[in-house]
């Protein structure tokens, strides 16, 4: 399963605009992009919220199909 899900942003100054490549559990494959920071966990479904669509951004990067930079994050733990 391939797709992009988006945010608003509204994060703090610190933090930037990342591309994530998200690995392992329900949004395996997907993309997101939104204001995050690294070791800050963001919420990435396109509908009601669930603990699946919860990830954690690592400080690991990746090559998109493009050639765009994107960060990787994996599903956070409870």
């Amino acid at each position: 399963m391939r797709g992009t899900v988006t945010s608003g942003g509204g994060g703090r100054h610190d933090e930037m605009v990342r591309h994530l490549r998200l690995r392992g559990g329900a949004l395996d494959g997907m993309t997101w992009s939104g204001v995050i920071d690294v070791g800050k966990r963001v919420c990435c479904g396109t509908g009601v919220w669930s603990k699946e669509c919860v990830y954690v951004v690592t400080s690991d990067t990746t090559s998109g199909l493009d050639g765009r930079v994107e960060t990787v994050a994996v599903p956070a733990a409870f």
